[in-house]
């Protein structure tokens, strides 16, 4: 209960983000500078050592949604279905915050859990498609790890309605530390509902 709780508390706060951030920015303006970003991050997934992290994240985190809502929607809390890589022990969860009417551009959370405390204070930029999924989670804080995300959904539809042991998306997480590969492995993910 307290988990879920406190993904929904994420959940809200990236919510209320969402929309100051878009009557502040012009969307236009942003679109081509995160798809820049987006190439530039799904590049070094590929990479055997990427590069030192860059200050790419100025103004407010964009998660570019690129579906049709009536047909999709990700929406959900994502966590590893069956053990774990190795060298990922602390990574709990993600969430993409996403509306199912397409009004307003999406957002993503990341969420570590070591030493009994969870740690959400990650910069998460990214690009959902119909059938794909890449992310990169930045922390706030220089000792924390950094997260990379490239991977394919296994079901269309929403996402959320799958059922609690399906796996509905696959793909390579990837840590780093200062800009170094730390762990990487193949994960498939389930997902619960996110919100009320």
């Amino acid at each position: 209960m307290k988990r879920l709780m406190i993904h929904f508390v994420i959940a809200v706060v990236m919510y209320f983000v969402g929309i100051t951030a878009e009557s502040i920015f012009n969307p236009d303006r942003r679109a081509d500078n995160n798809l820049e970003i987006i190439e530039s991050n799904a590049n070094s997934l590929n990479s055997p050592e990427s590069p030192a992290p860059s200050n790419i994240h100025q103004g407010v985190p964009e998660f570019t949604l690129d579906y049709d809502p009536k047909e999709f929607n990700p929406r959900g809390s994502y966590f590893v279905l069956g053990r774990k890589p190795k060298g990922f022990r602390e990574f709990d969860s993600f969430q993409l915050s996403v509306d199912a009417e397409g009004k307003t551009p999406g957002y993503a959370s990341f969420q570590t859990y070591s030493d009994e405390t969870y740690n959400g204070q990650y910069t998460v930029t990214g690009l959902a498609t119909k059938k794909r999924l890449t992310f990169t989670a930045v922390p706030d804080s220089e000792e924390d790890f950094e997260y990379r995300f490239e991977g394919n959904f296994l079901k269309g539809g929403i996402m959320s309605k799958a059922r609690r042991k399906q796996a509905v998306l696959k793909g390579k997480l990837v840590k780093l530390k200062n800009g170094i590969k730390i762990a990487e492995g193949e994960v498939k993910f389930r997902v619960e509902y996110l919100g009320c």
